[in-house]
């Protein structure tokens, strides 16, 4: 069997990476003591079980799959090692932990170097957001010169598959408020005596360009293999539709004083707006894009499925999830703004979509008025009101609206 190492043992790489790579890759993962008791439970050579929710739970099985834990310093040197002779390498750490997780990366292909590999290695980065390849790929390669490791092969992916790590007992408890007993009794821990559970929804394939890993001669039933111009338009798709629809429906739910995203189903002024916003702006927006890449009945269909899915009952997604790091997630290159500006491009009014904008705003700052939105839209979306006025108009407009304005009262 070929060998895949997995940076991060949290939900995307335990719940979305594993599952895909089991049976053509044995893998290791390595993790810094934060996950020490994954780490641990693996290393004893015990299997961990990911739960896939519906109506039925399936219990997928993972075992054989060895850990590291980079904060020991023996174990850092075989995961050095086990990057240099790795055939595939996963990063699934989120953003904030690039920077760190780079001396490590840097160290295996120097080992790999020395060693004279030829082969090439893919490093597929599997955190949300824009250019995280090419971030990685700079923190990698700081000191060294990029000629002398033509092996290696940064690329981004699109993991599509929402995965969460969750208090087993407070997830049945919530599953049983809302009816679902025979759900919950069919959840699994981690493993057994472990009070965590690794919760997923029934979602499969990974989305990699196709050059990362053309030419290798490994399985790759588990990836989605896309042209630089097919995978630019998914990864959009992914973060303006998906990301976007589901800030959006978190942050007007939150006001709103939901706390899952299946009682949202219920809530026809909020599902309508998060439907327009996702379709009639963001969805035509991507087809003016990325025609004839991106269709009018893949984007419409896309993004009805991915209503169904954030408000499935039995994935019994928590509104809390989706308002973490409100504040960033209105930052220039994230969801929204990147959402809005190319709406904006194609001379759409990001009416809807700036409602998610608004409650982003009201949740975070008690004085929007006048001046003092103008400052908080230029210093914190890098938005200048005066040159991007569709845009600027559109969010004061949802800060008008009534349903901002009585969820705002309410929150």
């Amino acid at each position: 069997m070929k060998q895949a190492v997995v940076i991060g043992a949290g939900g995307v790489g335990l719940g979305f990476i594993a599952p895909e790579l089991q049976g053509d890759y044995h893998i290791t993962y390595v993790d810094v003591d934060a996950s020490a008791e994954v780490i641990n439970l693996i290393q004893a050579g015990k299997p961990f079980f990911i739960n896939i929710a519906g109506p039925s739970v399936q219990v997928v099985t993972i075992s054989g799959a060895k850990a590291l834990n980079a904060d020991i310093p023996t174990q850092r040197r075989k995961a050095v090692r086990a990057i240099a002779s790795a055939d595939l390498l996963f990063t699934a750490t989120g953003a904030k932990f690039l920077a760190s997780i780079a001396p490590l990366i840097r160290d295996g292909i120097v080992e790999a170097r020395r060693k004279r590999r030829k082969s090439p290695l893919p490093i597929c980065c599997c955190e949300n957001g824009k250019h995280i390849a090419e971030m990685l790929r700079g923190f990698v390669f700081k000191g060294l010169r990029r000629r002398d490791f033509p092996f290696v092969r940064f690329s981004d992916t699109v993991i599509a598959r929402m995965c969460k790590v969750e208090d087993l007992t407070e997830s049945r408890k919530s599953l049983r408020a809302y009816g679902h007993d025979s759900v919950a009794k069919q959840l699994r821990p981690l493993a057994k005596g472990m009070k965590r559970a690794v919760i997923v929804e029934p979602y499969f394939g990974i989305v990699i360009e196709e050059k990362a890993v053309k030419g290798t001669g490994l399985p790759l039933g588990m990836l989605r293999l896309a042209s630089a111009k097919k995978f630019k338009a998914l990864d959009s798709q992914k973060t303006y539709v998906h990301n976007g629809g589901h800030g959006l429906i978190s942050y007007l739910g939150h006001l709103r004083g939901y706390k899952q995203f299946h009682e949202v189903r219920e809530d026809r002024e909020i599902y309508e707006i998060a439907r327009a916003a996702m379709v009639d702006e963001i969805g035509e927006t991507l087809i003016a894009e990325y025609s004839p890449v991106l269709t009018r009945h893949m984007v419409r269909n896309h993004a009805h499925d991915l209503l169904r899915r954030m408000t499935c009952p039995y994935f019994n997604d928590s509104i809390e999830r989706g308002v973490r790091g409100s504040l960033a997630k209105l930052g220039p290159q994230e969801r929204f703004i990147g959402g809005a500006r190319l709406c904006a491009k194609h001379g759409i009014a990001p009416t809807h979509l700036a409602h998610g904008i608004a409650a982003g705003l009201v949740m975070n700052f008690d004085d929007l008025s006048g001046s003092k939105l103008n400052r908080i839209l230029r210093e914190v979306c890098d938005l200048n009101p005066a040159k991007e006025r569709l845009i600027c108009t559109c969010i004061r407009k949802a800060l008008k609206s009534s349903v901002v304005r009585a969820m705002a009262k309410h929150g």
